[in-house]
């Protein structure tokens, strides 16, 4: 089951003793277990959460602490990330670490491991007033442990929040402090943010704390309070180019530069957000719909609204025109008749005029 099924079986009262989250969303995942803790102390428990690196912990220490488990009275949660059990082997979890060979060679069915059946058993029978939680970004379903727990209904997924189900939990996010966003104003939260959970969280609290008693959200209080990023500054200077004000579009690049901005990284920004707004233009024209842009541009939905916005400022041959400058731009940067910052300004003044 994926994690909106789990919070419901939470809210009816059901609580399994024993969890396998699978997923790279941890802010999604920290929300759940803080939701299960939460059920254990409307029973009168007071559990102690103990953190555990499965990277590090080998299967004796870990079957101690199991085993440790039955002793707490008054409740215990254990989390273990990253234990090897449940993982595709050699996925190189850690950059430039070694890959340990968890599967036998010989003599074991693929998928198993040596103490597979040991650690089944014990968790089959894991006390039920205590709380073991294995957290991985991505199970191996091939295993015989990973089908076991799926088929207890305890493997939860976590899949990566994009589109519509990003903004449904920015608007329950939200919900739960009794606020309410604008629709333009999440579109502004979501350019200035990106779909990074963490960095979204930490901006709605930043939001939620600046509004005090008020109980909605504009436009004007998120220009205000959350910071732009460069993707969201690219958007502002297309959007002077397209509107031909060469000063403004200026005025925003000297911001980025001011932000340490290399100039060759933001002259290559400002390049492919061309690219996708010729390449949406002609899907559009082959009769793509709209609704179908993000996919087929692999971005996510509020930069397809953002081009989708732009477009008409661009009309004719002016996008292939824009694109033919930055290949005659590039090879004057790679002939070394201009450097990044004298052809940024170079870009930008004659897109002001095309």
């Amino acid at each position: 089951m994926d994690y909106r099924q789990a919070r419901l079986e939470l809210k009816k009262g059901k609580l399994h003793s024993l969890y396998l989250f699978s997923g790279s969303e941890e802010i999604l995942k920290e929300e759940l277990l803080a939701e299960m803790i939460e059920l254990l102390r409307r029973r009168e428990l007071e559990p102690e959460l103990v953190r555990l690196d499965g990277k590090k912990v080998e299967w004796p220490e870990l079957r101690r602490e199991l085993e440790q488990l039955t002793i707490f009275s008054r409740g215990r949660v254990l989390l273990v990330k990253d234990a090897p059990y449940f993982h595709i082997a050699g996925d190189g979890r850690a950059k430039g670490a070694a890959k340990k060979e968890i599967l036998p060679s010989k003599g074991s069915s693929p998928g198993n491991f040596p103490e597979e059946e040991e650690i089944a058993a014990i968790l089959a029978d894991h006390t039920s007033n205590t709380l073991l939680v294995f957290s991985v970004p991505e199970v191996d379903r091939r295993r015989k442990l990973t089908k076991y727990l799926e088929k207890m209904g305890i493997l939860i997924d976590f899949p990566a929040l994009q589109g519509a189900m990003l903004v449904r939990w920015i608007r329950e996010e939200l919900s739960r402090e009794e606020k309410e966003i604008d629709e333009d104003a999440l579109r502004m939260l979501l350019q200035r943010s990106g779909e990074n959970l963490a960095l979204l969280k930490k901006e709605l609290e930043k939001l939620i704390l600046y509004l005090g008693a008020k109980k909605r959200i504009d436009y004007s209080t998120v220009e205000k309070i959350v910071p732009e990023n460069a993707e969201s500054s690219i958007f502002l200077l297309v959007d002077e180019l397209g509107r031909k004000k060469g000063v403004s579009a200026i005025n925003h690049l000297m911001k980025m530069r001011r932000q340490n901005e290399p100039p060759l990284r933001i002259l290559a920004m400002i390049a492919r957000h061309f690219r996708l707004l010729y390449h949406a233009g002609l899907l559009l024209q082959q009769g793509v719909p709209a609704a179908k842009l993000s996919a087929s541009l692999q971005v996510p939905p509020f930069v397809t609204y953002k081009l989708l916005e732009q477009l008409p400022n661009f009309p004719g041959n002016s996008l292939p025109r824009i694109i033919a400058l930055f290949k005659e731009i590039d090879l004057q940067i790679k002939t070394g008749r201009l450097q990044g910052e004298e052809a940024l300004e170079q870009l930008v003044y004659k897109l002001s005029y095309m």
